[in-house]
């Protein structure tokens, strides 16, 4: 390979990829292997730099070394024989779509200009390469190979140095000159000597065998077809980053030894080619990290090593000449990818790899967890593993999660959903047998310093999540009851029926839109009625649940039941109840959490929260005796540790147990009800009102806090527009429609407020509106106070697709 290189700064090859010419089929070269003119080169073929790439044969490592040449002789256009037009030329340079192929004219070349070019190698479809000066095909790994330092980017400057010294010890080689020119030809000779050393072709046994594993996979390249070839071009891709690294780590140290050299010899005079080679190396150093990305580190998790598994079958079936093995290893390895990638693939396959994966998890955690408990992990080893505990820890539980993953991935590829009682029975079983060899584990003891009792403790943690979830979706695989039948039903047809009602009032058909808002409001009428049923039915599994938390031996797996079969059946309350109910259960989760910290303080926070949410859970969904149940499950939390010297701050827990058993009487007696506040009007008497922009930007900041509402988008400033009620600042709707320019519409009880790409439909003392087609339940009820409509400014925000937050007294929607 020559040494010489063209300089050229990098500039991007940018034009029409795989994806963009897949409707273009290359076909075979009829010419031989001599170089053809322009006219005899077949359709779908490609000029990237001095490549001649037939289509079929452009991939990655292909694209990659045709940019790289395309740098190295300042060949920056790329040219492409159009099959799409009677195999004219085009400069497709910068194209961006096929239409730049086909409906142009402006891009089309003359065959005079492709046969000047000079083409160096052509890349066949079935892989090989020929070499055109030769006619003879040629590995492709003699192309830009590394373990020719004289091709490596980074050396260009030391190359051309290495000229220039060879010039300077010729012209100094004189046995007649005058001994300051003999010495000076000397420390030239040094410097050829040693850049001679530095130049010299990489051919050891570690080169030279990464050259015949890249070989190898060229073969089942040039074989496969679709996803395998890619896969198979993956793993030679990486072949080459090793090649690549380890080249450049010899040369490294080839340097490292002709700096010492040359520093020993003569540092000063050395000077300049020692600063060359330094930065030379620096610059390879960094490449060296780039290119590890592609090679990766080693893998610890299952996917990672099952797909190091295949690539290890592919490399060994393609260097022993086993195509069957290769192919099918390339094929399954493909199938792994792009599960990986989110990409379609062949789902029995991706199933049963799934399930392998699954086992093989399985059993690594297995062996893991058992070799801390038996002490023979090789972090007792002497030596240790090179972790720490709490690294050991955390790998055992991401495995544990991907565990989890591939149950999930192994029921989805099964059964084509995720949704289906298929996919949830599948699930279920899987997660079971993942839970209780988690939890035989943990219960299984050994072990007595602190990472085995941590991993113990991680096990029982993970087996019980686990296992929730597995109750989960058995519990989701249970015949739906008749009611959520009908829910599921009605919710279908109230999609439909609520599209028609937005065409109509986008088209302005106010009639038609009073008509479809009719039926829309009986099918609300019928859900709502078909969800109390439900929601009696959520609070009678609350009650059994907290009524098993409050017996002195709870069932674990019966609370897992109740859980699960409480997380499906809330699904079906409305919006609200389940968003007041998930809030309750949030904040019951919270104070536990709070009470087994032993902090008073944290507790005392958490029960303010858990009091606020269950008051505002509906009587009719969470009954005042379960909520007295509740209370009394935190009470009895709080017994337990009220005298221990678990409690980290002064005064125990004796004050916040003696307020939840007043919460618990007044709970007893229907009295545990949320406060409804008083009404404060935010406007004083002699206020600005109205709107109205800000002069000076000098002056914003300071007069933004004069009003009471800002609207900065809807230029409004007002004083007058917004009153505060318990603590939630309501804006008047109709006078924000008539400073925004929204169109209201009112059909009954019903006001619709709709500007360009603004919708919001209220009722006065509904707690849901719609935004757009989506419910919202805003932080309080519209109501009226006379002839004003005030709307909560949450609410107004949703609409508007902005925030609503109150800063200094002034509340912002932005």
């Amino acid at each position: 390979m020559s040494n010489s290189r063209k300089s050229a700064g990098k500039k991007p090859l940018i034009f029409i990829g795989a994806a963009g010419l897949c409707a273009v089929i290359a076909g075979a070269f009829a010419f031989g292997e001599t170089r053809p003119a322009a006219d005899k080169i077949n359709d779908s073929s490609l000029i990237i730099g001095t490549y001649l790439i037939d289509f079929e044969a452009l991939n990655e490592e292909n694209q990659a070394l045709a940019e790289k040449n395309a740098q190295d002789t300042s060949q920056f256009k790329v040219y492409y024989k159009s099959e799409l037009n009677e195999g004219v030329w085009y400069d497709i340079t910068d194209a961006e779509s096929v239409s730049d192929i086909t409906l142009t004219n402006s891009r089309i070349v003359d065959n005079a200009v492709i046969d000047k070019l000079e083409l160096t190698l052509y890349f066949k479809a079935d892989g090989s390469v020929v070499d055109f000066s030769t006619g003879e095909e040629v590995s492709k790994q003699e192309i830009n190979g590394m373990f020719y330092p004289a091709e490596m980017s980074e050396l260009s400057a030391v190359l051309k140095q290495q000229d220039i010294v060879k010039t300077l010890a010729e012209n100094t080689d004189d046995d007649d000159a005058d001994d300051e020119t003999k010495a000076k030809h000397k420390l030239h000779v040094k410097e050829v000597e040693e850049l001679d050393k530095l130049f010299l072709p990489i051919s050891d046994s570690t080169c030279s065998g990464l050259i015949k594993d890249m070989d190898s996979l060229d073969a089942v390249i040039g074989s496969s077809e679709g996803s395998a070839k890619d896969a198979a071009t993956a793993v030679k891709v990486k072949k080459r980053a090793e090649l690549d690294n380890y080249c450049r780590g010899v040369v490294c140290d080839r340097i490292d030894e002709i700096v010492t050299e040359l520093t020993n010899h003569d540092n000063a005079a050395h000077a300049e080619l020692i600063a060359l080679l330094t930065s030379a190396e620096s610059e390879i150093k960094g490449n060296m990290s780039d290119t590890q990305s592609e090679i990766g580190a080693e893998p610890t998790d299952t996917v990672g090593r099952k797909q190091q598994e295949l690539q290890d079958a592919l490399l060994e079936a393609a260097k022993s000449g086993d195509s069957a093995a290769a192919e099918k290893a390339a094929q399954t390895l493909s199938v792994l990818e792009a599960m990986i990638n989110g990409d379609s693939t062949d789902g029995a396959a991706a199933a049963e790899l799934s399930g392998e994966m699954l086992d093989d998890a399985m059993s690594s955690i297995g062996d893991e967890i058992s070799a801390i408990l038996n002490g023979t992990h090789d972090y007792y080893k002497e030596g240790g593993s090179g972790m720490s505990a709490q690294e050991v820890l955390a790998q055992i539980q991401t495995e544990i999660a991907d565990a989890e993953q591939l149950a999930k991935d192994k029921a989805f590829y099964t059964t084509g959903s995720t949704t289906s009682d298929e996919y949830n029975k599948q699930l279920s079983g899987d997660l079971s047998t993942l839970g209780l060899m988690l939890s035989a584990m943990a219960e299984s003891g050994g072990g007595s310093d602190d990472l085995s009792r941590q991993v113990i403790a991680a096990a029982a943690d993970s087996a019980d999540s686990v296992l929730s979830a597995a109750a989960k979706a058995e519990a989701s695989a249970k015949p739906t009851t008749d009611e959520q039948k009908q829910i599921n039903d009605l919710e279908s047809r109230l999609d439909t029926a609520y599209g028609k009602y937005l065409d109509a009032l986008n088209s302005g058909n106010d009639s038609g839109a009073e008509s479809a808002l009719a039926l829309v409001d009986s099918l609300r009428e019928q859900l709502d009625g078909l969800r109390d049923d439900v929601a009696a039915q959520v609070g009678d599994l609350v009650k059994e649940l907290f009524g098993e938390m409050n017996s002195t031996d709870p069932d674990k797996d019966k609370l897992r039941e109740l859980n699960a079969q409480l997380s499906v059946d809330k699904g079906y309350l409305s919006d609200v109840d389940r968003a007041l109910l998930e809030q309750a259960l949030a904040a019951v989760e919270d104070m536990q959490a709070a009470v087994e910290s032993g902090s008073v303080s944290k507790s005392e926070t958490a029960y303010d929260s858990l009091s606020g949410a269950l008051q505002n859970v509906p009587g009719d969904l969470v009954d005042d005796s379960v909520k007295a149940d509740i209370l009394s499950y935190m009470a009895s939390l709080l017994a337990e540790d009220s005298s221990s010297d678990g409690a980290t701050d002064t005064g125990g827990f004796a004050g916040l147990l003696n307020d939840i058993m007043k919460d618990i009487s007044a709970a007893n007696r229907g009295e545990f009800t949320p406060d409804d506040g008083d009404i404060e009007d935010m406007g004083e008497s002699g206020d600005i009102g109205g709107t109205g922009g800000i002069d000076t930007e000098d002056s914003i900041i300071a007069a933004l806090y004069e009003y009471k509402l800002v609207i900065p988008s809807l230029n409004i400033y007002s004083n007058t527009m917004s009153i505060e009620k318990s603590g939630t600042v309501f804006i008047d709707m109709q006078a924000l429609a008539r400073e925004a320019g929204l169109k209201r519409f009112v059909s009954g009880e019903v006001y619709v407020f709709r500007g360009d790409d603004i919708l919001i439909e209220l009722t006065p003392g509904s707690s849901t509106a719609y935004v757009g087609d989506k419910l919202y339940a805003p932080s309080a009820e519209p109501y009226f106070s006379g002839d004003v409509l005030y709307v909560s400014a949450d609410l107004v925000a949703a609409g508007l697709k902005l925030v609503a937050e109150t800063e200094n007294g002034t509340t912002f929607i932005r």
